[in-house]
């Protein structure tokens, strides 16, 4: 069983094999963007959940000389020739599971691919089921994969910003801190945290503030981060110590 599949079809509501539909369906279906090939393995999914198909042969992912997932383009027309192909023809059910299989295996292949190193959060599949793209967006937006940029944030006028290079750091401002503060995608917790040392020495709320824009963006979970939160925690507390002595 292919390890994306297993991970999510619980998420997956069955969807049926209908030899006429399911073609036309999947082959009229986008596939440009790396959203669209996610609503077509949703698609997909939803088919072998149905079958009860598991056994799908997903190549392994392509390395690059650092050994990490190797970017390998989506070739619509190459998913498109599975299906109107004349040895995946549909004069039955069994060929039609077949290039189900086939087409899965491409889609999957191009995913995996496509993922950083860590799992993204699955739960969001149940998301894009019901058509909420937003947050489907940033966990698989392509800034993810683009290893040049350490993360992103939005200026005082709403404009995405790329930050790639760590020289960056040495012009930030506590302005400009505060409006990366504000971007991070993280939990409560740790936005608090990092309100609570804003007020107090600017040299440590810059490094805690950039630290957690790095593995936000990177879509660690940084409450499991023993090591950044034992020292947040001790930052804070020398705060708190220093307010009461002055």
């Amino acid at each position: 069983m292919s390890t994306l599949y297993s991970e999510i079809k619980s998420y997956i509501k069955p969807h049926s094999l209908q030899k006429n539909k399911t073609t036309n369906e999947l082959l009229k279906m986008p596939k440009q963007e790396f959203k669209d090939i996610l609503a077509l393995y949703i698609v997909l999914a939803g088919i072998m959940k149905s079958e009860g198909i598991s056994d799908i042969k997903v190549p392994a992912p392509v390395l690059n000389e650092s050994g990490k997932a190797k970017h390998v383009d989506f070739i619509a027309r190459d998913f498109d020739y599975i299906i109107l192909s004349k040895g995946n023809n549909i004069m039955n059910d069994l060929i039609l599971e077949s290039t189900m299989k086939k087409c899965a295996a491409m889609v999957e292949s191009y995913i995996s691919n496509k993922l950083i190193s860590k799992n993204p959060q699955l739960e969001y599949f149940t998301q894009f089921q019901l058509g909420n793209y937003e947050w489907l967006e940033y966990v698989f937006n392509r800034n993810v994969f683009n290893e040049d940029v350490l993360f992103t944030y939005k200026d005082e006028d709403g404009k995405e910003i790329e930050v790639r290079e760590k020289s960056f750091y040495n012009s930030l401002k506590k302005e400009d801190l505060s409006l990366i503060q504000k971007s991070i995608q993280t939990t409560d917790k740790i936005a608090a945290l990092l309100m609570r040392l804003e007020r107090g020495h600017f040299i440590k709320y810059k490094k805690f503030v950039l630290i957690a824009a790095e593995e936000a963006f990177k879509w660690n979970d940084l409450e499991q981060n023993g090591e950044f939160m034992l020292e947040l925690h001790q930052a804070i507390q020398d705060q708190n110590l220093t307010d009461i002595i002055n």
